[in-house]
């Protein structure tokens, strides 16, 4: 049930036993990188040195397309945007529109900056189990002196499993509507919809509240991890990686 918002097909590859803290590293200073260069030959490299984690994330070509596809309205609009508004030389006439040398180079641009963001976060998405993520969380905020951002990966871990069981309730409220032959218009069919489900989630989070209160749960106390993780050869090889990421591209 949580798969159908929160699949990680590669969690078991090479990349999937990677610490997601040092995966969310390098996602972090490879998107920072993204934003900041310029040039034909800073973007080559990084577009060059995310195939190797694309190849190791064991996701497979089509799964990243189909994600990729999700956007292609995104990457249109972009590349049209900076094309017929971005002032130049004039390639074309189309109406009241002038496309631009200068725009098309940077609707490229800014495309292809959308490309490699969009792809460094699937593979963090893809490879990494949320839950895992909540988890190591912990260990940056577990020396923060604020108690509500301390909180964070608790309230992650909660969200995550909160979007499942509202879609899965509200999907099963449609059925039981459908199966009974419910015929309304389409305002009174939200309502129909919003008021159980809603009655479902305060159910839900009053159950949960219960349950903490019976397991000692303390506000704003980083609670201890299940397990206790080292860290292995493929986190020092991906550091070291992001590393000489980051100064090749600094040297150019």
């Amino acid at each position: 049930m949580i798969g159908l918002f929160l699949s990680t097909p590669g969690k078991d590859s090479v990349m999937g036993k990677i610490d997601p803290l040092v995966k969310l590293f390098f996602t972090f200073v490879y998107a920072i990188l993204v934003v900041v260069v310029k040039g034909f030959i800073p973007y080559l490299i990084l577009g060059v040195g995310l195939l190797p984690l694309l190849f190791l994330s064991g996701s497979g070509f089509m799964h990243y397309l189909k994600r990729l596809w999700g956007f292609s309205f995104l990457f249109l609009f972009t590349l049209l945007f900076h094309l017929f508004l971005t002032p130049g030389k004039v390639l074309f006439h189309v109406w009241i529109f002038r496309g631009t040398l200068d725009g098309l180079l940077n609707g490229v641009l800014f495309s292809v900056r959308l490309l490699l963001l969009i792809l460094s976060a699937a593979i963090l998405n893809l490879t990494t189990q949320p839950f895992d993520m909540a988890e190591r969380l912990n260990i940056l905020f577990r020396r923060v002196p604020f108690t509500g951002v301390r909180e964070f990966p608790f309230l992650l871990s909660l969200s995550m499993r909160f979007v499942p069981q509202v879609f899965y309730e509200g999907r099963r409220i449609v059925y039981a509507q459908r199966a009974r032959g419910v015929n309304m218009p389409w305002a009174k069919r939200i309502f129909s919809l919003l008021f159980p489900l809603v009655y479902s989630s305060l159910r839900k989070a009053e159950t949960l509240g219960f349950a903490l209160n019976a397991r000692g749960y303390v506000p704003g106390e980083i609670p201890s991890p299940v397990y206790r993780r080292g860290f292995l050869p493929g986190d020092i090889l991906l550091s070291i990686y992001t590393i000489a990421l980051l100064t090749l591209i600094i040297l150019i």
